[in-house]
């Protein structure tokens, strides 16, 4: 039977027509299932541990996250930018992140919007009312959407993020508790008169998920052209141990000086307190303490009759406040009192404020106004009574590591 052409070419049509329409049904249904099953999205909508979106206008970016990872911990700030790295430590709403392109970088705790970690955390959180003792929980830590997640698998413990409020290496190695600064001023000066004005100050910190161990130095040397004009040299040092977010105790407290030209060949100050921070916030923390101890003296010399050898028992208060003024600015008041017994100086004062600005990297520049006031200051053999007050105004350069 023989067909007319134009009919064999509307039967091809036919069946391309209808080949092309089927194929658009498939196409039509088949992506967004295969798509949910190779994205994970299905799953991940049953468990935020497994996708970190959002629910922002761009589901390709906003479900976005790192592969897993057993060595490398991530963090993402609100502006969206992933790192890579170690996480060092949360502490005071401050987070240290160390990345081996950038170094080690500090991110207010409200500018990181996740976290996840690749191993174990030591996470402090603060007890729902505020008000009794923080708990530490270990495990690697997963925060988004508002929740901390503590643990691995389909079951981990979950919190509020708003009552993580430190967070410490679990395990590892001891060396990442540590960090700290150092800062240096020299003034050198030649001519008719040969000048020499050195200050050194350093400060390291020991820190966990709820106790500090801080120690800090300054010492100071001046010489004009064959005499030494000023030596002196203070360390001060304290453990802190929190009883709750805002209360913490002081089992420890020590302070020693010297500076001869002050008649003082040694001085040393045992003591514990209790502290409480006022305002803890990401950009101010102030903090008051108080305590007790007993403060020792040895005089470099003095007057017939009297004893080169002085103890009293001490009253101590104090109070630190620092402030991020602006993002390279910031600004730091610490002061301390003693209360003596008159033999011993009566009241001891001693001021330090700063302010530090960002250079480059982890290089500031501080200038520092130090303030010590002995009210009864112990006169040498040769009658001579030191003044009750030292200034110091000092320029510097300091390093934080």
């Amino acid at each position: 039977m023989l067909c007319h052409p134009a009919s064999i070419l509307a039967s091809r049509s036919d069946l391309h027509l209808g080949a092309i329409l089927f194929l658009s049904a498939i196409t039509f249904v088949w992506p967004p299932a295969a798509s949910a099953q190779t994205n994970g999205e299905v799953e991940a909508a049953d468990n935020p541990l497994l996708s970190l979106s959002d629910g922002t206008s761009d589901p390709v970016w906003s479900a976005f996250a790192p592969p897993p990872d057993s060595e490398f911990d991530w963090i993402q700030l609100e502006s969206g930018e992933w790192l890579k790295g170690e996480l060092k430590a949360l502490y005071s709403f401050e987070l240290e992140f160390d990345s081996d392109e950038m170094g080690l970088q500090e991110f207010d705790w409200e500018d990181v919007r996740r976290v996840r970690t690749a191993g174990p955390k030591a996470v402090l959180l603060e007890d729902a009312t505020g008000l009794g003792t923080p708990t530490i929980v270990f495990g690697v830590l997963t925060i988004v959407d508002g929740k901390a997640y503590v643990g691995e698998g389909i079951d981990p413990r979950v919190f509020d993020r708003d009552r993580v409020v430190a967070i410490a290496v679990g395990t590892g190695r001891e060396v990442d508790r540590w960090s700290g600064d150092i800062s240096l001023g020299v003034n050198l000066r030649g001519g008719n008169s040969d000048i020499a004005d050195a200050t050194f100050s350093a400060s390291i910190k020991r820190r966990r998920a709820i106790s500090r161990l801080v120690a800090d130095y300054l010492g100071n040397y001046s010489r004009t052209e064959e005499e030494e004009t000023s030596n002196n040299h203070r360390l001060d040092g304290y453990y802190d141990i929190f009883a709750s977010t805002r209360l913490f105790w002081r089992p420890v407290a020590a302070m020693y000086y010297r500076d001869r030209f002050k008649n003082i060949e040694h001085r040393a100050a045992l003591g514990a307190g209790v502290g409480y921070e006022v305002i803890r916030t990401a950009r101010t923390e102030w903090d008051i303490t108080g305590g007790i101890g007993a403060l020792y003296n040895r005089f470099d010399s003095v007057v017939a009759g009297q004893d080169e050898d002085a103890t009293s028992p001490a009253l101590s208060l104090g109070t630190r406040y620092d402030t991020e003024l602006s993002s390279a600015v910031d600004y730091l008041f610490d002061y301390s009192l003693m209360v003596v017994e008159e033999n011993s100086g009566q009241y001891i004062h001693h001021l330090v404020t700063t302010l530090s600005t960002d250079l480059l990297a982890d290089v500031d520049m501080d200038v520092s106004l130090i303030w010590d006031r002995i009210q009864e200051p112990q006169a040498s053999a040769d009658g001579v009574v030191p003044g009750r007050d030292d200034y110091q105004l000092i320029f510097a350069l300091s390093y934080e590591f």
